[in-house]
C-alpha cells in the first residue's frame, strides 16, 4: 500500500511543544466537542498555524505559545478522511445503523445528541480500529473590526482562509522529523 507523508504543524503551550520535538512526546487532547476526537491536533499547513497561535495568544493567557512541524506519514487505510463525501456519508450511516440497532434492542433511542468527537472516538475504537489520522475541516469565518462574525453567502468558488484542515492523530508513531518552527 502506497504511504504518503505531508508536513503537519501543531501549536501550544512552550512546555508540550518542546517535550513533542525534544523526547518524541505525545499531547493527547481528549476533546468531547465538535472536533475529531482523541488525539493530537495538527494543521495543515503553516499559515493556520500562525492563525491559531495568534488567536490562543489573544485569550489573554500568560503562556507562551510555540509552533512545531513534524513529518505525518500515512496510508489510505489508516486515515478517516472526513472531508472526504463518500466517507462522511459511510460514518454517518454507520453511526445511524448504530442508533437503529440501539433503539430495535432497547425499544427507545439512545441518550440523543451526540458530540462529532465522541461519535469519532467511539466508531474507532469499536469499527474502524484501523484507523489513527482523522481528517476534517473546519469553518472560521472573518470576524469585522467591530467584532461580530460576517456571514456571506456564496455561489461560486472563492478563494479565501474561511475552511481550514485540521488534522488529529491519533497515533505517535505516525510523526517523525519533529522540528521547533
Amino acid at each position: 500500500m502506497e504511504e504518503y507523508c505531508i508536513p503537519v504543524y501543531h501549536v501550544n503551550d512552550r512546555d508540550i511543544v518542546e517535550e513533542f520535538v525534544n523526547n518524541n512526546g505525545f499531547y493527547n487532547s481528549h476533546d468531547h466537542g465538535e472536533w475529531a476526537g482523541s488525539g493530537m491536533y495538527f494543521w495543515d499547513n503553516i499559515s493556520n498555524a500562525y492563525y491559531w497561535k495568534k488567536q490562543r495568544e489573544n485569550r489573554g493567557n500568560d503562556n507562551s505559545f510555540l509552533i512545531c512541524k513534524a513529518k505525518l506519514m500515512y496510508n489510505d487505510d489508516s486515515i478517516l478522511d472526513l472531508t472526504d463525501k463518500n466517507t462522511r456519508i459511510a460514518f454517518n450511516n454507520a453511526w445511524q445503523m448504530l442508533e437503529n440497532a440501539y433503539k430495535k434492542c432497547y425499544g427507545k433511542s439512545a441518550i440523543g445528541y451526540v458530540p462529532a468527537s465522541a461519535k469519532i472516538d467511539f466508531i474507532i475504537s469499536e469499527i474502524m480500529t484501523d484507523k489513527e489520522i482523522v481528517k476534517i475541516i473546519a469553518t472560521y469565518r472573518p470576524k469585522s473590526k467591530s467584532g461580530n462574525t460576517i456571514y456571506v453567502s456564496k455561489n461560486y468558488p472563492s478563494v479565501d482562509e474561511s475552511a481550514r484542515v485540521i488534522i488529529c492523530v491519533r497515533e505517535n508513531t505516525r510523526l517523525s522529523s519533529r522540528q521547533l518552527i
